[in-house]
């Protein structure tokens, strides 16, 4: 029997796996690419729709994955090499339908029959009359692309 190690989601909890062969597991090889967008919190928009989701959300602060580069997390995925770290500007421009759809698909936000969800939804659209232009508004990022190689095999 082998151990493959710990395996952690950004939302579980560590497991261990255990791996059943008669061959040994082969060497890794290739890159490891992670690639997600942070909220540019600079954004007066950004801010706002923040302080809008720490409000009413239910558990985003155990889901939130923006300490990922401070807390180990990030170390432990490449250890023992650092990964080739670039960031760029992106961003998304939203009608409400849209905007309400960004926040209603995250895991952590109260869904319809929730006392909160129709104050959250009304905060949402006098938020969004107040930054929209054109009829949409612009939500910022900072994409950050981290690559390197796999972790090695641990025993």
């Amino acid at each position: 029997m082998q151990r493959a190690g710990l395996v952690r989601s950004s939302q579980g909890k560590p497991r261990e796996i255990v791996i059943r062969r008669r061959a040994p597991a082969p060497r890794l090889s290739g890159r490891v690419v992670l690639l997600w967008n942070d909220w540019q919190r600079e954004s007066p928009f950004v801010q706002e729709y923040e302080a809008l989701v720490c409000r009413y959300a239910i558990d985003y602060a155990s889901v939130c994955h923006n300490r990922a580069q401070t807390d180990g997390r990030l170390e432990r995925c490449f250890a023992p090499y650092p990964p080739a770290e670039r960031t760029f500007a992106n961003h998304q421009d939203l009608d409400y339908e849209g905007l309400q759809g960004r926040l209603l698909s995250s895991s952590y936000m109260p869904v319809a029959g929730d006392a909160r969800f129709e104050p959250m939804l009304a905060e949402l659209q006098a938020m969004f009359t107040r930054h929209a232009r054109n009829g949409r508004v612009r939500f910022e990022y900072v994409a950050r692309l981290y690559v390197g190689p796999p972790v090695s095999r641990r025993d």
